[in-house]
């Protein structure tokens, strides 16, 4: 959706639901996190996103819980595309995702361990840049796709070292269907209205505090 009062809205939904589950909340977990995204059918990347999540989580029961994540997600290398007509081709390129979500999620604790799956609605946020030659002059044109809505499940475990600080890993599916807003100054276009597909997996690696 290109509608940012559409994915606005939703984060501030999102926001007071969250608040509202902590403050009913027996205990609330924040954590820190680093892994990867698998794109397959992201065109140029065909590959890899690096990321960061911050990840909070407020308890409803033993059993289930209210968590909200924000991400950062970033991808760069090479597009070796090219267009002998226009005399242009396309080179390094980047490109960074911001991710809010919200999702519930169930729990089935073990002594000192706690597995746990879940999934929810996420705003997904771009910046990018790629590079173009026409002939040897280098221009520097955006490669994003604005806002979008999306979806994502998630599985892992926990495991606790002490009462209030736990370690977790986890793998997760992100579902994210977005129009590329690219364009090129003299009308050569790249990404430009095509929509690209992002779906993909997911591993996460992390350090959870539980207050």
């Amino acid at each position: 959706m290109k509608n940012g009062t559409t994915w606005r809205t939703a984060c501030i939904v999102a926001a007071l639901a969250f608040g509202l589950a902590a403050a009913a909340s027996a205990e609330v977990g924040m954590g820190l996190s680093t892994g990867g995204w698998f794109t397959p059918d992201f065109e140029p990347a065909k590959g890899f996103f690096d990321w960061w999540t911050l990840r909070m989580e407020a308890e409803i029961s033993p059993f289930a819980a209210l968590e909200a994540r924000a991400s950062g997600f970033w991808t760069s290398g090479d597009w070796k595309e090219e267009s002998a007509e226009r005399g242009w081709r396309g080179d390094d390129f980047e490109l960074m995702i911001l991710a809010l979500e919200i999702g519930p999620v169930l729990k089935l604790p073990l002594d000192s361990f706690s597995f746990y799956g879940g999934g929810g609605i996420g705003a997904y946020l771009s910046s990018g840049s790629l590079d173009v030659w026409a002939g040897d002059r280098k221009h520097n044109v955006d490669l994003d796709f604005g806002s979008e809505i999306g979806a994502y499940a998630v599985g892992g475990i926990q495991f606790f070292l002490t009462d209030t600080v736990a370690i977790f890993g986890e793998v997760r599916y992100t579902w994210l269907d977005a129009e590329m807003d690219t364009e090129w100054w003299n009308g050569g276009k790249f990404l430009d209205g095509k929509r690209v597909s992002f779906d993909g997996f997911g591993c996460n690696l992390g350090v959870m505090l539980w207050f």
